[in-house]
């Protein structure tokens, strides 16, 4: 049977390294992975077409991956998920198809966990997840340095994507596994992921040991709190779902009890959610959802655009190669022909010697034969003739 970890975390929270090390241990990341950029300089190890059926499932929600207002939409799973499943299982099959153990990253699986998880049984495939545990106020800084959110925005949105992420996969293998924890000992950090998710690594940490270590850039981190920091900005309800996740990270607790405590935690968020996001809120969040489907028409014709470009420069490309190479091979005719016409040139040189030298020969077997002409009528022929006949006879 195959096996697939799904990697969930909130952005910013270490998924990227995560997964970047699994590869690195032999585990199928698919065919076309997104590019690396200058928050992430060592790679996304993000699958590119696992990544667009998210977005058109957010799409078809007119939501997107930072909408404060993703709950609402809870009660849509199940028709989304019978929408989507058959081209989520489409691209595993067509993606997967030569990996018995392979891996897929989104952050958006924290929301879209259930869709995933339907497609996944339907094609009888063994499913674990890691659950990647990251500080709030690292994340939320860390999206305020890359996407310019509030600070509450990003704790905010941490808070709806671990609830959900944790809440979701409670019936499926499972481990929770803190950042920090892998920068300091991914040595240790593989040995628990194959434990806990009962599966083998296709290398073992033996042979590529060294290489991850050399992967995991610890200077790549760059927003680190100290353990009990306390901010007066960050919410208590969202340091105490922070250290109960903590709790599940570890070996030996009461799993059934912190994940009580996690619900009660959910539904005093969920309260007080409902209550500060109320009617009013939610129209003027149906107004920013028709800029967003707006936003995104627009970023679908200039990326229509921006293909075009990128298509028109390659073809540019292939017909400068195109002209190169009949330029080369125009040199390389011409080239033949002189060396044809040289050819042709000395054939003509060796006829007219050939035929002079035959003109020189001719010219002596004429004189030859005029020559021996003049002997034979000559009368010392002819006196000799006798005795010639007589030497002839004899012998």
């Amino acid at each position: 049977m195959k096996k697939c970890i799904l990697v969930l975390g909130m952005h910013r929270s270490g998924t990227s390294a995560i997964t970047g090390v699994l590869k690195i241990m032999g585990v199928g990341l698919g065919a076309a992975l997104m590019e690396p950029l200058n928050e992430n300089p060592k790679g996304y190890f993000e699958n590119v077409t696992a990544y667009h059926i998210n977005e058109k499932i957010l799409q078809s929600l007119s939501s997107a991956w930072d909408d404060l207002m993703f709950p609402k939409y809870r009660s849509c799973q199940s028709e989304i998920c019978t929408k989507f499943q058959d081209e989520i299982i489409k691209m595993v099959t067509n993606e997967f198809a030569k990996d018995d153990i392979f891996c897929i990253k989104d952050p958006r699986f924290c929301n879209l966990f259930q869709i995933w998880q339907s497609a996944f049984a339907e094609l009888d495939i063994d499913l674990g997840c890691i659950l990647v545990l990251r500080h709030p106020l690292e994340v939320a800084e860390s999206l305020r340095s890359r996407d310019g959110f509030s600070f509450e925005k990003g704790v905010l949105l941490w808070m709806m994507y671990m609830l959900n992420a944790e809440s979701y996969t409670r019936s499926s293998q499972r481990v929770v596994v803190l950042y920090d924890d892998v920068l300091k000992d991914a040595d240790h950090f593989t040995e628990h992921v194959a434990s806990c998710l009962n599966t083998t690594f296709p290398k073992s940490w033996l042979n590529v040991g060294q290489e991850v270590e050399q992967f995991l850039d610890r200077g790549l981190k760059h927003h680190n709190v100290k353990e009990n920091f306390y901010d007066n900005r960050f919410f208590k309800i969202a340091d105490n779902l922070y250290n109960l996740l903590l709790k599940l990270r570890l070996q030996g607790e009461d799993v059934d009890q912190v994940c009580t405590s996690i619900d009660l935690i959910g539904k005093e968020f969920e309260h007080a959610y409902r209550f500060f996001y109320n009617d009013d809120i939610r129209s003027h969040a149906a107004l920013e959802d028709e800029i967003r489907k707006k936003n995104r028409q627009i970023n679908s014709q200039a990326g229509v655009i921006r293909q075009d470009k990128i298509w028109a420069g390659k073809l540019q490309n292939k017909i400068q190669a195109a002209e190169s190479a009949k330029t080369e091979l125009n040199k390389k005719i011409k080239q033949q022909e002189d060396y044809v016409r040289q050819i042709q040139q000395v054939q003509l040189e060796d006829r007219k010697h050939f035929k002079y030298e035959i003109g020189q020969l001719n010219t002596s077997i004429d004189s030859m034969n005029s020559e021996l002409n003049l002997i034979k009528g000559s009368k010392v022929w002819r006196v000799a003739e006798l005795f010639r006949r007589l030497v002839y006879s004899r012998s």
